[in-house]
């Protein structure tokens, strides 16, 4: 046998157990009938970063040492294929190379050089090959390292083992799968809403011209309230016409929405607009089903693509792990698909570490249905343009699968000039073509049908679109119709390309024409993105008064290294041509001038007697409202116009916030954040509060001001909304808030009042009492499991039975023993599980009461 050497540090136990294994082995070499002089014993084997393991080895009458073929491929998980003569093993050893070849018979090694072996080299006993140290190393593209004092060999290469390969594979799937795991995502349909009445907001905006021609300020004005759950609007504007104040287009809307409704999910009264193939003003009523907004989340669809055995896949969507199979089963991944675009990427790994990817996108329109979802809307109201005395529509939709949905339905008006009602049935049809490809077909008896279809690739966009227009009332035309006319386009557009500077393109065209006069109307446009320009150009033609136009559209972004005030500023131009002449030019500029502010200039040539025009226009966005001014100068005419707008939400916790932005069919949130001291849950007098903390709404951030506070009024009301705190804004890593996150649909127009308490975790210890006949409470597996959130968290005692938990929450848990500690005892838990309260103030450390082993009999 082998002289063992030990590193140190090696006890007398281990010593004694080394030395067994080497008795047995001895008994085992002679078995296995070695060749004279050969020797077999234990040497630890690593292969790159993978796990060391221990493996019997071979040392020849050279002194040469030899390792076992089988047991180290299948520690670097590499595989191997023997014919059935047993002389020739092929190996594949690369993923991305031919496979190495063991000639057995004649003794030779090929691979990237062919090695003839020495005698001695290979070994055949008990069925398996022994191979030198050398020659392994060749057959698997190493380099191997052998330490004798150590009884060691390390294996190393630059490209990973298929082992290592799936190692990282695993261990970055298992870190996505915990990450994912500790989301708190919304609960969709569960989040419950409360009808509130009270608060509100306040639009204004005001406006103005100056020069030669004046005119006089206008005010306009909106508020909103929340109305037993609903959206009240009123809105008017008040204008000066010849000295003369008065109200213009006044509105009264109400808008309730019943979020978790079956049969009726929204209700609109008063100023609205109305659904179908055509949108138009009612001033009436609508009920529906469909939802207020509508998910991102549309459907899912079962992906498993077809890979040779031994083959694992994963699938990502946007980035995020949705599934995987291993090697023992192949079973189909869910993919979630969403309204608009779904890139989905699939990663496949080989048994040789073979890695490939491909990717796909599912193209969904917004008009497409889920399987089995049902979608109707119906209205009845009056004109208030008075281009009607009433109208009205029904709207029926029907997901009939996954890939096919069908509408149909009619609409009605009494024109204001005509004794009869009009009734206009339509039908629509949305399809999934395949993945990525999307046709819609919708027509209007007596008005239009079109259609369109559209597919997205990785890269690249492409769209066609056809219809036809016929004369009548409310057609989508400049003029009224004579006759139909049709209208047919498409385009193509594909980004990240690298043809020399062009990094995106585009291309376009429409034509238009009536049966009788045929094409009468063209335009067609290609466009070519750069790395800091743009330039666009095209013809068009049949416009009014001109045979031709050919234009020119060229822009460019200023460099990075300019001023700071100049950064985000591009320079722009157009320029059109017809019959050689120049008939129109086009100068723009727009500057950052401050973090909210911006300037633009425009200037533009038009032959006369319009001359050239100039606009100057500068915006500032304060924290109150949104402010801008313009100049012109217009055939030798200077003109100016003024307008700021804002709005105010008032009530409740937020108190009075003045926004820049219009705040009605909003929706308001606020709160405070604190250290909870006394452990209440309240603020109050012996309470902390916390500035500076990040709370998120949703897709909102918010910081907490010095008292604490925050508000935001940047939320859709009726829509679930998650309040949670950013901990990594905390400056103390020992308080976390008593919940993760809070969820809510916030009622139109008022505050929903969230505040956020901080409790300081706990540090849980305890112990583990062996009782008679159990050997150890050493690395025995504990599982701590909160009453409140379900959540788990292992871990295992020290070696004299005590265990340790820091950061817990306040709250109630179950200290169990782990099932597989328990069988391996052959034991039970007393109690099991262990009832433990940890409270929200008190001491730092909760002991908690011993828990007894007892051995099954």
């Amino acid at each position: 046998m082998l002289p063992l050497r030990f590193r140190g540090g090696c006890r007398g136990p281990v010593l004694s157990l080394v030395l067994a294994f080497s008795l047995l082995l001895s008994a085992r070499a002679a078995a296995q009938e070695l060749p004279s002089g050969y020797e077999q014993g234990l040497f630890e084997v690593r292969l790159g970063s993978l796990p060391a393991a221990t493996l019997t080895v071979v040392v020849n009458d050279q002194g040469r040492l030899l390792l076992p073929l089988r047991p180290v491929l299948e520690l670097g998980g590499t595989p191997m294929d023997r014919d059935a003569s047993g002389n020739t093993i092929r190996v594949s050893a690369l993923a991305d190379g031919p496979p190495a070849v063991l000639d057995v018979a004649g003794a030779r090694v090929l691979a990237a050089d062919t090695l003839a072996l020495a005698p001695g080299d290979l070994v055949q006993a008990g069925g398996e090959v022994y191979l030198a140290v050398p020659a392994l190393a060749l057959l698997l593209g190493a380099e191997a390292q052998v330490d004798w004092e150590a009884l060691a060999v390390s294996i190393t290469r630059g490209v990973p083992f298929a082992a290592e390969t799936r190692r990282e594979v695993e261990s970055r799937r298992a870190v996505e799968l915990r990450h994912q795991g500790g989301e708190v995502g919304l609960s969709g349909d569960t989040v419950s809403y409360r009808a509130v009445s009270g608060a509100g907001v306040v639009d204004w905006a005001v406006s103005g011209r100056v020069g030669s021609e004046p005119s006089p300020p206008s005010l306009r004005l909106g508020s909103g309230f929340s109305l037993v759950g609903g959206m009240l609007t009123l809105r008017g504007t008040l204008a000066a016409d010849s000295g003369a104040a008065g109200l213009v287009d006044p509105a009264v809307a109400y808008h309730r929405v019943f979020p978790r409704g079956r049969f009726v999910r929204q209700l609109h009264l008063g100023d609205h607009l109305s659904g179908g193939l055509r949108a138009r003003s009612l001033r009436g009523i609508t009920i529906g089903n469909a939802p207020f907004l509508r998910r991102t989340r549309f459907d899912q669809v079962l992906l498993s693509p077809e890979l040779p055995p031994g083959w694992q896949y994963e699938v990502y969507q946007g980035g995020r792990l949705v599934g995987f199979s291993d090697a023992t089963a192949e079973r189909p991944v869910s993919v979630p698909l969403e309204y608009g675009s779904t890139p989905v990427q699939v990663k496949m790994y080989g048994p040789a570490g073979e890695i490939r990817e491909s990717s796909v996108i599912y193209s969904v329109p917004v008009t497409q249905l889920p399987r089995g979802v049902n979608e109707y809307a119906a209205g009845v109201g009056a004109c208030p343009r008075g281009e009607c005395t009433l109208a009205g529509y029904l709207d029926l939709r029907r997901g009939l699968t996954r890939t096919l949905t069908v509408a149909g339905g009619f609409e009605f008006e009494q024109p204001a000039d005509s004794a009869g009602p009009a009734l206009s049935p339509f039908g629509a049809v949305s399809a999934l073509l395949r993945p990525g490809t999307s046709a819609e077909v919708q027509a209007l008896l007596g008005s239009f049908v079109r259609g369109s279809l559209q597919h997205v690739a990785a890269g690249g966009v492409a769209h066609a679109t056809a219809g036809i227009v016929y004369p009548g009332s409310g057609q989508f035309s400049f003029a009224p119709l004579a006759s139909p006319r049709w209208q047919a386009g498409g385009g193509f557009s594909r980004s990240n390309v690298r043809a020399g500077p062009v990094r995106a393109f585009a291309l376009n065209g429409r034509a238009e024409g009536t049966q009788e006069a045929g094409l009468d109307r063209v335009r067609v446009s290609a466009l070519a993105a750069l790395r800091s320009a743009r330039l666009e150009a095209g013809y068009e033609s049949g416009l009014p008064g001109s045979p031709g136009v050919i234009f020119l559209a060229p822009s460019v972004s200023l460099p990075r290294f300019v001023p700071p005030w100049l950064r985000g500023s591009g320079l722009s131009g157009s320029l059109a041509f017809t019959g050689g002449e120049l008939r129109q030019a086009g100068f723009n500029t727009s500057l950052q001038t401050g973090p909210t502010s911006f300037a633009t200039l425009a200037v533009q040539w038009l032959p006369d007697p319009s001359g050239m025009a100039v606009y100057l226009t500068f915006a500032r966005r304060l924290g109150f409202a949104n402010v801008q001014t313009q100049a012109a100068s217009l055939r030798s005419q200077v003109q100016g116009s003024w307008s700021a707008e804002g709005s105010v939400a008032y009530g409740g916790r937020g108190g009075v916030l003045a926004l820049p932005y219009r705040g009605t069919g909003m929706a308001g949130v606020g709160g405070r954040v604190f250290y909870d001291l006394d452990g209440d849950g309240v603020f109050s007098a012996g309470d902390r509060p916390l500035p500076g903390a990040t709370v998120r709404i949703g897709s909102v951030s918010v910081k907490s001001g010095v008292d604490g506070a925050y508000r935001t009024w940047s939320v859709l009301p009726f829509e679930a909304a998650q309040v949670a705190l950013d901990t990594l804004s905390l400056d103390e890593a020992g308080w976390v808030p008593v919940a993760r996150s809070v969820e809510l649909r916030p009622a139109p127009h008022v505050f929903a009042a969230v505040d956020i308490p901080l409790v300081q975790t706990r540090e849980v210890a305890g112990q583990l009492i062996p009782g008679r006949e159990v050997p150890t409470v050493a690395g025995v597996t504990l599982e701590i499991v909160s009453r409140e959130t379900g959540d788990v968290q292992r871990v295992a005692t020290f070696s004299d039975g005590e265990f340790y938990v820091s950061r817990v929450r306040p709250g109630t848990y179950e200290i169990r023993v782990a099932e597989s500690s328990l069988r391996a005892l052959n034991a039970i838990a007393d109690p099991n599980p262990l009832v433990l309260v940890v409270p929200a103030s008190g001491d730092v450390l909760v002991q908690a009461p011993p828990i007894t082993l007892r051995k099954i009999r």
